[in-house]
């Protein structure tokens, strides 16, 4: 079995991957609540752009250029819209390469102890092997990592001319994280970050 040093160490870093998976969340959030509003703005660009859907406003209130005006503010706003949710994915790109970055040092700080192939592999339940923990980072990270380039292909589809039935898709396909096994994340950290507590008992 691993010293209580090699194993303070790694829960450190899965206290960092941690903080990178809540950024992830709140990052989510934000986008899902994005493209919620871009969808609904795509909603009224037909009407918008119908001369028909302005007949039965007052004179006065259609004045030269108010369907463009008002037209091009609806796509203004959707622009805006789009370079936020860009700069999610930014974010969320960062996240990823924290936890990439924990993962290898984790590697990398296992291999300079040297230890045996043995005490790698020993567990002492509940408290996880050094194996584990080290496939533990590696999960988390290729399953992020993935769910990256899904988003950033998907949110390439947020364009002016996407529908609005088509942008609802877009959304849930975003919001259901299909290469994130929430659950499985969860118990991964909960384990390692509870080795500390254990240790003391």
């Amino acid at each position: 079995m691993a010293s209580g040093k090699t194993l303070e160490r790694l829960r450190q870093l899965y206290s960092k991957v941690d903080a990178e998976v809540k950024r992830w969340n709140e990052l989510q959030e934000q986008s899902l609540s994005l493209l919620g509003t871009i969808a609904n703005i795509a909603a009224r660009l037909p009407a918008l752009e119908d001369p028909a859907a302005y007949v039965a406003l007052p004179a006065a209130a259609v004045a030269p250029g108010f369907q463009q005006r008002l037209l091009a503010k609806q796509l203004a706003t959707m622009d805006d819209l789009i370079v936020q949710l860009q700069g999610c994915l930014e974010d969320m790109q960062v996240a990823v390469e924290g936890m990439e970055r924990q993962s290898k040092q984790a590697q990398r700080y296992v291999q300079q102890e040297r230890l045996p192939p043995a005490a790698r592999a020993a567990a002492a339940p509940p408290i996880p092997s050094v194996d584990a923990c080290l496939q533990g980072l590696q999960e988390i990270s290729r399953m992020y990592g993935e769910e990256l380039r899904l988003k950033n292909a998907l949110v390439e589809e947020v364009r002016y001319d996407a529908s609005d039935a088509d942008l609802r898709q877009v959304a849930a396909l975003y919001a259901a994280q299909p290469h994130v096994d929430g659950g499985r994340v969860a118990d991964l950290l909960y384990v390692v970050a509870a080795t500390e507590d254990r240790r003391r008992l």
